[in-house]
């Protein structure tokens, strides 16, 4: 049967025990034996088991989603291409100062807006091919905050930073990885609708440096915890996106050989962390 027991160091102990009564030749209970076995080892096993098993799930997930979103978006782009040159047609037919000239114009950036979608869904399947180089995290993340602390701090947000001097470089696809970033950074400003902290921890952890991305928002339900990272799943109204963000994210960062990891309290925040291999 299961139990815990305490060693003589104080320590928790997972495991089993089997008992058993012996007897004398007479049916007298003379002796107890009880065999204690420590199963820390297996039940660590059968975590990394289960963690890894969870992965291949959603790698499979991820790349059936994948072939599906580019099959879509390679059926919509000629259409809509269509549409914006026949726009751009029109608009060299009527004056800029006729009022129908404003309309076009219009309609012409909502189909841009739509290639743009497009565009995402297809980087979602296959994330864009960029030469990968020797990139320095810590300039990376300061160069992206100061472009986006003005609008955090309408936000009534505030940030802070924690960043490892020592930090080394990752190889990497820049372009990429800020799209990681500005993904998790959106996130957590619409879970701090109030106002909030900001934390970026960057930090050297064996064979990997870590980005920790920290908000003080409304935190993720434990029920929905493991979903984050499906295609298509979201929490947001369907005015701000489709919930291709945080599957792009685990793609980019999978393709890099890395981790992302969350962690999450319903009320009190989250915490993203991405974990990249050192150049």
């Amino acid at each position: 049967m299961p139990m815990v027991h305490k060693n003589k160091c104080g320590e928790m102990i997972e495991g089993s025990i089997s008992a058993s009564i012996i007897y004398d030749g007479e049916g007298n209970e003379v002796a107890t034996i009880g065999i204690f076995t420590d199963l820390r080892r297996r039940f660590t096993m059968e975590k990394r088991l289960r963690e890894t098993e969870q992965q291949l799930l959603q790698s499979e997930k991820l790349a059936a989603m994948g072939r599906l979103t580019a099959q879509i978006a390679h059926e919509l782009y000629n259409p809509i291409y269509g549409i914006m040159n026949t726009l751009e047609l029109l608009k060299t037919e009527i004056s800029p100062s006729n009022k129908r000239r404003r309309i076009l114009e219009m309609a012409l950036s909502e189909t841009e807006r739509i290639t743009e979608m497009l565009s995402n869904m297809l980087s979602f399947s296959k994330p864009q091919e960029e030469a990968r180089k020797d990139i320095d995290i810590n300039k990376l993340m300061k160069d992206i905050m100061l472009v986006h602390e003005k609008n955090l701090f309408e936000s009534n947000i505030a940030i802070e930073f924690s960043l490892d001097p020592e930090l080394p470089t990752v190889k990497a696809s820049p372009n990429q990885i800020i799209q990681v970033i500005l993904n998790i950074i959106s996130n957590a400003k619409d879970a701090m609708s109030d106002g909030g902290t900001l934390t970026i921890v960057t930090s050297n952890i064996e064979s990997d440096i870590s980005i920790r991305i920290s908000d003080t928002g409304t935190g993720i339900p434990e029920n929905i915890r493991d979903r984050i990272f499906d295609a298509f799943f979201t929490t947001k109204q369907a005015v701000k996106g489709v919930g291709l963000g945080l599957s792009v994210c685990y793609g980019i960062v999978k393709d890099h050989e890395g981790e992302i990891q969350v962690e999450s309290e319903a009320g009190k925040g989250t915490s993203i962390s991405i974990l990249l291999p050192k150049g």
